[in-house]
């Protein structure tokens, strides 16, 4: 079978390669400055765009004055000190909220508290390790407050910087393919125990997030015990500039597929924004707001419904040395 062209679709043709080459001179192989604006893969652009249409419009109201407390005499001192002689870091933390949310699901529909301790070593010739203990303790649950306690590996490896570690000369590269290799490859494992009704379950995870606007990132949970399924989540977050305090905003999608469940759905859309607040170097307070919307119903063997829309609140404390 033979093809031929035509003069307006030859013209059409030059057409999209002339675009196709001036967005390649425009965009991937051109050496971009990196004091000047940055390329339209990196994650500043969209603080760069949120201060120059919205930010400097506040700014020139409230002042660039943050909510924040900058130093704690002693306090900020000693866990400086004790950072520089640890060859651990720390995060201590727990989170305060109206309910027990997991993915979706209620779990406890009264005040949960859930306390955390994160220790990752220095030493890490390659990525980053980290060991979380993290519970439950939700007030009012049938036979004890306690319902769950997680035991959590983390590994994360930024792809660019290993690269870079190995010899490879990133910065050499296509603008477009160094941005495709800018992600941190993350897995892990979680141990899953619930006192009220002495089971427990074992969960393995992998996972991207990708250093671009807006920060996507998407994960998979297999729990190959109780839960016996899958759970797949994708999202997305940034951060706004207010002056007087940063907003943070957040929304992901999850799909379960037969996890703690007998169906398989795009599950829940779980979307909400938070305020970090430093009070001092080392910590935060964090008031959070979010909703969780049910997409699909999905149920149990005795035909118990999962999930349903649910407003979610609380705030976050966080101490890092």
């Amino acid at each position: 079978m033979r093809f031929s062209m035509g003069k307006r679709e030859v013209e059409i043709f030059l057409v999209v390669v002339l675009f196709f080459v001036f967005f390649c001179q425009k965009f991937i192989f051109a050496q971009e400055d990196a004091s000047k604006k940055p390329g339209f893969l990196e994650p500043e652009i969209v603080d760069q765009w949120f201060d120059n249409t919205v930010g400097k419009k506040i700014e020139s109201v409230v002042g660039n004055r943050k909510i924040a407390i900058d130093y704690i005499p002693y306090h900020d001192d000693f866990y400086d000190q004790f950072g520089k002689m640890s060859p651990f870091d720390f995060t201590l933390g727990f989170t305060l909220a109206n309910m027990y949310l997991w993915r979706g699901q209620n779990l406890g529909n009264d005040t949960s508290w859930q306390p955390y301790v994160t220790v990752s070593p220095d030493f890490e010739p390659i990525g980053d390790v980290s060991f979380t203990f993290w519970s439950n303790i939700t007030q009012h649950l049938e036979g004890k407050d306690d319902s769950e306690y997680d035991f959590i590996v983390d590994y994360s490896l930024p792809m660019l910087d290993t690269l870079k570690k190995l010899g490879c000369d990133v910065d050499g590269v296509p603008y477009i393919i160094k941005k495709l290799a800018d992600f941190s490859f993350q897995t892990g494992y979680i141990y899953y125990w619930f006192p009220p009704v002495t089971d427990d379950s074992h969960e393995v995870y992998f996972g991207q997030a990708y250093n671009w606007p807006l920060h996507p990132y998407w994960k998979v949970y297999n729990d190959f015990d109780s839960g016996k399924g899958l759970w797949w989540e994708t999202g997305v977050s940034q951060d706004f500039d207010l002056k007087l305090f940063t907003l943070s905003t957040f929304a992901s999608l999850g799909y379960n597929h037969r996890q703690w469940g007998e169906s398989s759905a795009l599950q829940t859309l779980l979307f909400g924004a938070s305020v970090p607040v430093p009070i001092g170097k080392h910590m935060v307070i964090e008031p959070f707001l979010s909703y969780s919307k049910r997409l699909k119903r999905t149920f149990t063997q005795d035909g118990t419904d999962l999930t349903r829309d649910e407003i979610y609140g609380g705030f976050n404390y966080t101490l890092n040395f």
